[in-house]
C-alpha cells in the first residue's frame, strides 16, 4: 500500500453527501471490556450517496513572488493561522468522490451486493472509534446528534445568536466534525496526532443546551456531554498522540498494560502459534491475581478450547484468551455479509463472504486467511470489496489490526494499463532491479490489480492504493490483489496550490501530476510489493531460502518489518518509473 497508505498531505474529510444517521441503543457491557462507557454507544448508517467528499489543500496564492515576505510559505501560513498544532485549518476544502457513472453502470444484482457490503463496511467502520480513543465513539454520538436535531442553517443562528458564536468558529466545528467522520475518531489517521474544537468549551455546551436535540432529549445530551466534553478537549502531554501508555493513548492495550506486558503477550502467542489481528491486551485483577486477557473480536464470548484459554501460567504471569470484543458491530456487520450473499456473482465471493462471517463470529484468523484466499481466487470483479482487521499501524507494537472495509467498481479503461504492466514484469522489468535473482521468487507470483472507483471505506483514512492482504503466507502461496482507487487519485491530483512551488512548478505538476501519480501507484503496488522474496519458515518446517545465508526478514527488521516493506516498494517505483517501455504503457511523452 502507498505509504502504507497514501494520504492527502493536507488534512483532509471524507463526509457523506445527505448522510443521515439513527442512535441504536445497547446494553452494557463488561467493564473489564476496558472500552470505556463509549463502547455502549451503537449507530446505525441509514443512507449514503454514491458520491463522498474529501477535504484536500485547496488554496489559491498568486506565487509571483517566492520572497520574503511576501513568500507562498509566508502566504500559506496566514491563511492556515490556528490556536495550536492540534487545531484544525479553518480553509480545510472539501472534494468530491465522483462514483455516479461507474455505479450506474452495474446490474441490479451488483448493486444489491455493493450496497449490502457498504453497509456492512459502515457497522464494522464503528469499530474503528472504539479503537481509537476511549472518547471519540462518546463524541460522534453527542455531536451527530445535535447536527440531525435540526438543518445547518437554525443550528447555526442559535449557536450565533443564543451561544455567543463567531461564523469562523460555527465553521471550525463542522471542521471538527468531518474529520472526526473522516479519521473514525478524534486523532489523525496519519499522524496519529489528536485534534481539539477550536471554539471553546463554554460555547460548544451553551450551543447543545441551547439546540433542539437538548429539548428532545435533555437528558441524553447531558450524559454525552458529561462523559464527551472533558477529553474532547484534554491536551495533556500523555493524550496529544496515540502511543503506549503511559506516554500515549491507545486502545490495543488497557491503561495499565507496559512495553513489558506487550512483549511478553507476543511471546505467549507464538508459543501458542496465534497471531495478533484481531485482538488487545487487558490487564486486570481477578481472584486476587494480575490477569493479562488475550480478547479477541467476535461475535461469540463464550468459552471453546479450540479458541479460548481459561488460565495458564507463562513465565510467572497469568494468561488468558478470551473473545466478545465488538461483538454488537460484527453482529451486525455478519447480517449485512449474509444478504450480500444472495447477490454474489461468483463461487468465490460466497466462499470468501462465509469465511469472513465465520472468522467475525468465532474469532478466528484462519477462517479470515480462508476469506482471504477465496478473495484472492476472485479474480476482476465488477464490485471489489475486501474487509477486517488488516493494518497495524496504530498498534504501538505493530501486531494488532485496526479494522478497516472498502468497496469499489472497476474502471476498466484504467485496469487494462495496469494488466499490461504485469504481463510484462517478469521478462522485461524485474531483472532491471539492482539485486540478484535469488531475492526473487522462482516463479513471479502475477498480482491481480484493479483499477477501482471508491464507494465505500470504513477506516481511519482513505488511500490511493492498497496491497493486499497483509498475510505473508497467503501471499507468497496464493498471491495477492493491488487496488488503485482512480476517483481518489482523481481528487488528490485535483488539489491546487502548494506553500513550495513555483508557478513554473505548477504548471508542470498541473500538466503531468496526475500521470505521474497514476504510474507510481501502478509501480508501487505491483513490482514493488509484488517482486522479491520474503524469507520465512514454511508451515511444513522448512526454508524458503539458504540459511546459512543470513536471517529471516521478521527476525531482522521486527517492527521496522512493515515501514521497511513500504520504503522497498517505494524505491522499486521510483527506481522503474523513468523507464521507457513503462512510460509507453501508460501514453507518456
Amino acid at each position: 500500500m502507498i505509504n502504507k497508505r497514501v494520504r492527502l498531505r493536507q488534512q483532509r474529510v471524507v463526509v457523506c453527501k445527505g448522510c443521515h444517521w439513527r442512535k441504536h441503543g445497547s446494553s452494557s457491557g463488561s467493564s473489564r471490556r476496558c472500552i470505556s462507557c463509549a463502547a455502549n454507544a451503537q449507530f446505525l448508517p441509514i443512507s449514503r450517496s454514491t458520491s463522498q467528499l474529501i477535504p484536500g489543500a485547496h488554496h489559491k496564492t498568486n506565487h509571483t513572488n517566492n520572497t520574503y515576505p511576501h513568500s507562498s510559505l509566508c502566504q500559506f501560513v496566514r491563511r492556515h493561522m490556528m490556536g495550536s498544532q492540534h487545531e484544525l485549518p479553518l480553509d480545510t476544502p472539501i472534494l468530491y468522490l465522483k462514483v455516479e457513472e461507474a455505479f450506474a453502470g452495474l446490474t441490479a444484482k451488483e448493486r444489491h451486493y455493493a450496497h449490502h457490503l457498504s453497509r456492512a463496511s459502515w457497522w464494522g467502520g464503528f469499530i474503528v472509534l472504539c479503537q481509537t480513543s476511549p472518547e471519540s465513539p462518546v463524541i460522534f454520538n453527542l455531536l451527530t446528534r445535535l447536527l440531525r436535531s435540526q438543518p445547518l442553517d437554525t443550528l447555526k443562528e442559535v449557536a450565533i445568536g443564543k451561544a455567543g458564536f463567531t461564523e469562523d468558529e460555527f465553521k471550525s466545528l463542522m471542521v471538527y466534525y468531518s474529520c472526526l467522520a473522516f479519521n473514525l475518531g478524534n486523532y489523525l489517521g496519519f499522524g496519529d496526532r489528536k485534534f481539539v474544537p477550536s471554539v471553546s468549551r463554554e460555547k460548544l455546551e451553551s450551543l447543545i443546551r441551547a439546540s433542539k436535540a437538548s429539548l428532545e432529549a435533555p437528558e441524553v445530551m447531558e450524559d454525552y456531554m458529561s462523559r464527551a466534553l472533558g477529553p474532547m478537549y484534554d491536551l495533556q502531554e500523555n493524550k496529544k498522540f496515540l502511543g503506549m501508555p503511559p506516554g500515549g493513548v491507545t486502545m490495543y492495550f488497557t491503561p495499565n498494560c507496559t512495553q513489558e506486558d506487550a512483549d511478553l503477550a507476543r511471546e505467549f502467542m507464538a508459543a501458542k502459534n496465534m497471531e495478533a489481528w484481531n485482538t488487545r491486551l487487558l490487564k486486570y485483577e481477578e481472584d486476587g491475581q494480575t490477569m493479562l486477557d488475550i480478547r479477541l473480536a467476535s461475535v461469540d464470548s463464550s468459552s471453546t478450547p479450540a479458541i479460548t484459554i481459561h488460565a495458564e501460567d507463562f513465565r510467572g504471569h497469568k494468561f488468558k484468551v478470551s473473545r466478545g470484543d465488538y461483538s454488537f458491530f460484527l453482529a451486525k456487520l455478519n447480517e449485512e455479509l449474509q444478504l450480500a450473499k444472495g447477490h454474489a456473482a461468483t463461487q468465490a465471493e460466497v466462499q470468501m463472504l462465509e469465511k469472513y462471517a465465520e472468522s467475525f463470529r468465532d474469532g478466528t484468523v484462519q477462517a479470515h486467511k480462508d476469506g482471504s484466499m477465496a478473495w484472492v481466487k476472485n479474480r476482476s470483479p465488477a464490485v471489489e470489496s475486501y474487509t477486517g482487521f488488516i493494518e497495524v499501524y496504530r498498534d504501538p507494537v505493530n501486531q494488532r489490526a485496526e479494522f478497516e472495509s472498502f468497496v469499489a467498481v472497476v474502471n476498466r479503461e484504467q485496469s487494462r494499463k495496469f494488466d499490461t504492466l504485469v504481463e510484462r514484469a517478469e521478462e522485461e522489468f524485474l531483472p532491471l532491479l539492482p539485486w540478484g535473482r535469488e531475492f526473487e521468487e522462482d516463479t513471479f507470483m502475477r498480482p491481480d490489480f484493479s483499477s477501482l472507483d471508491v464507494v465505500t471505506f470504513a477506516a481511519s483514512g482513505l488511500p490511493i492504493g492498497i496491497n493486499i492482504p497483509n498475510y505473508k503466507d497467503v501471499k507468497e502461496e496464493h498471491g495477492f490483489k493491488n487496488v488503485s482507487l482512480t476517483n481518489v487519485m482523481a481528487a488528490r491530483t485535483g488539489i491546487k496550490g502548494g506553500p513550495f512551488l513555483s508557478a513554473a512548478d505548477h504548471t508542470l505538476r498541473e500538466k503531468h501530476g496526475a500521470l505521474a501519480l497514476e504510474i507510481q501507484v501502478g509501480l508501487h503496488e505491483l513490482l514493488g510489493h509484488g517482486c522479491g522474496k520474503f524469507l520465512r519458515r514454511k508451515d511444513d518446517g522448512t526454508l524458503n531460502f539458504d540459511p546459512e545465508k543470513g536471517e529471516n526478514y521478521n527476525s531482522r527488521f521486527t517492527n521496522l518489518a512493515s515501514a521497511y516493506e513500504e520504503c522497498r516498494a517505494e524505491t522499486v517505483a521510483l527506481y522503474l518509473g523513468l523507464v521507457d517501455p513503462i512510460l509507453d504503457i501508460f501514453g507518456s511523452v
